[in-house]
């Protein structure tokens, strides 16, 4: 059984070495990059949200999602600390530049 669907198969016999997509998104390890969209309640929340001024934040798990949006925004809204609580890695980086430059522009 074995050696007929061998014979019917021989990509079976090959050893192939898959590798993996070149890395060309700096927030993960993947290819893809997810598509831009606008959100249609994030301007208004933000519009509701005071002053941060004075304040500190620590953010866990915010080199994308959920986490890397709330940074931003405290950063936007003036806090006086951010901390991006997450593990070393190029994500980690590309979050940290996010947020200070969004620091940057206020």
């Amino acid at each position: 059984g074995q050696e007929i669907e061998r014979q019917r198969c021989p990509q079976y016999l090959k050893s192939s070495k898959k590798t993996a997509p070149e890395r060309t998104n700096p927030m993960g390890n993947s290819a893809y990059v997810p598509p831009v969209k606008e959100s249609i309640i994030y301007p208004t929340f933000e519009a509701e949200q005071g002053s941060l001024a004075g304040k500190a934040y620590a953010v866990t798990g915010c080199t994308t999602g959920t986490g890397l949006v709330v940074a931003k925004l405290f950063a936007k809204k003036g806090a006086a600390r951010v901390f991006l609580l997450n593990r070393p890695s190029p994500r980690a980086e590309a979050a940290l530049a996010a947020v200070q430059a969004v620091a940057a522009e206020e």
